[in-house]
């Protein structure tokens, strides 16, 4: 798929989580199950070394598609005063049960609206020798996810929204282009509420350095938890 525009959905699922301890000693399987020219499906499933049984942790269609990219990174002065530093945004999050290890923690400012913000992502040093390596790196990707997260937590003070949260599954994610550079824009949108009050969706895009939309993240599903259940760090 290098060097061409691809997607993956519909409805990519995390449907059980994978839960590491120090001592932890698991082989993971990607499988890729080609339907169709141009289209796959894809499955992760792990095991413990000592056991038989497979665990299905997460399944989606991976595509290549055509459609040009047309939506323009707003500019920092639409999104009122209301500035935060990621420092901040990470401390509250760690006080809810949400940790990051540093190379996860990529936010360095926000700017919020009502139900939009945008973020300035910093790649962390010990990531840099790791990017030509990735299409889009998984710790950068989730650190351009934060600013939808920061709408609730930041934003309005929904109790049901308060606690620690997972990653549930993604209608649709969309690379226009490598990710490259040091620094990213996320732009997150939040999808109007849901009835169950611990779902949160959201439009997540990312633009590079010279404000190039280079992934669409659409429909993220965050979960919120009780108890703080599956609160640690990553």
């Amino acid at each position: 798929f290098m060097g061409e525009v691809v997607e993956t959905g519909p409805d990519v699922r995390n449907l059980k989580p994978l839960l590491l301890t120090k001592d932890s000693r698991v082989t993971l399987q990607m499988t890729l199950l080609r339907e169709d020219a141009g289209e796959w499906r894809f499955r992760v499933h792990s095991r413990p070394t000592d056991a038989a049984d497979w665990t299905l942790h997460a399944q989606g269609r991976i595509a290549t598609c055509s459609d040009a990219a047309e939506d323009p990174l707003p500019a920092v002065d639409e999104f009122g005063s209301q500035r935060v530093e990621g420092a901040a945004f990470y401390q509250e999050e760690r006080e809810r049960g949400n940790q990051w290890g540093n190379a996860f923690q990529g936010m360095a400012e926000l700017w919020m609206g009502e139900r939009e913000a945008l973020g300035r992502i910093v790649v962390h040093p010990s990531l840099a020798a790791d990017m030509e390596r990735c299409l889009f790196h998984p710790a950068v990707s989730d650190a351009c996810g934060h600013p939808l997260a920061a709408l609730v937590a930041l934003g309005a003070q929904d109790v049901s929204r308060q606690g620690a949260f997972v990653g549930e599954g993604i209608d649709e994610v969309r690379f226009h282009g490598r990710a490259r550079g040091g620094e990213f824009w996320s732009h997150a949108r939040l999808l109007p509420d849901e009835e169950d009050r611990t779902l949160l969706r959201g439009d997540v895009l990312t633009y590079d350095h010279e404000r190039r939309l280079i992934a669409e993240t659409r429909g993220a599903r965050l979960r919120y938890l009780s108890g703080g259940e599956f609160a640690r760090d990553i």
